[in-house]
């Protein structure tokens, strides 16, 4: 863990000195924005900023309709579901742990084909400490905000348990922003066959969990064998589309 808190501040540094200087010249419309400093500086967040973000990329898909079924596993308060929803209508199942959320949550979808669902999604039935840093919460200690934030007791259930549960064949579009889990639930979804039940699946990995890049690597090494990539921002947003519905 040291040795690689070490290796983080280390890349941020060079990413912040690449950011003063050469991307300055480069991205001349970026802004020092806390979204930027938050993502250590990468270019992909510079890539993501001047493209994917303008364009809303990560809400849009041509695949959705008012009879699709979306997950959003990591809702916060919602703002990724709402644009989601005002544009195709669909039916949105939001998984949000934090209880401040939840509340937030139940206001804004009261009257949409919205469950409010308040449990994460991971690899097994847990029960665990989440800190209370707004869009930065997370279980893991590694999290920059974790020990400097108050804790919610919260539940975890495993998502081959609740696709049971909820009698789902297929969910078009999953959103995955769980601050670190993506480590846990997605080689879960591979290894118990959830993932190809999933259309398209829109992750956000940290780069702050140790050995993140490695783990990355291996997951989408995986995701490959029943997906292609649709677009890429490493470690900011990228979007996989299932085999079948790519070429189409």
């Amino acid at each position: 863990m040291l040795m690689y808190r070490l290796h983080y501040n280390i890349r941020k540094v060079i990413n912040y000195f690449l950011f003063r200087t050469v991307y300055r010249i480069t991205y001349p419309e970026i802004k020092n924005n806390q979204y930027i400093r938050a993502l250590s500086y990468s270019k992909a967040i510079l890539d993501w900023s001047r493209t994917g973000a303008r364009q809303s990329i990560y809400t849009q898909s041509d695949l959705l309709t008012t009879s699709s079924i979306v997950f959003d596993v990591g809702g916060e308060i919602g703002n990724w579901s709402i644009k989601v929803y005002e544009t195709y209508k669909p039916t949105i199942y939001i998984f949000e742990p934090n209880p401040e959320s939840i509340k937030a949550l139940t206001e804004r979808f009261s009257d949409k084909k919205v469950r409010i669902l308040g449990y994460g999604l991971g690899s097994k039935n847990t029960t665990t400490s989440l800190s209370d840093s707004g869009m930065g919460s997370s279980i893991y200690e590694s999290s920059p905000a974790y020990n400097g934030s108050g804790k919610f007791q919260i539940e975890i259930r495993d998502i081959v348990e609740v696709f049971s549960e909820l009698k789902l064949d297929s969910v078009d579009l999953i959103k995955i922003n769980i601050e670190g889990g993506e480590y846990d639930l997605l080689p879960r979804m591979i290894e118990s066959g959830i993932v190809n039940k999933c259309k398209i699946i829109r992750v956000q990995f940290h780069d702050w969990i140790p050995n993140s890049f490695t783990l990355r690597k291996k997951i989408i090494g995986e995701l490959a064998k029943t997906h292609n990539i649709e677009w890429s921002y490493p470690m900011v947003w990228e979007s996989w589309i299932r085999k079948d519905i790519a070429t189409q």
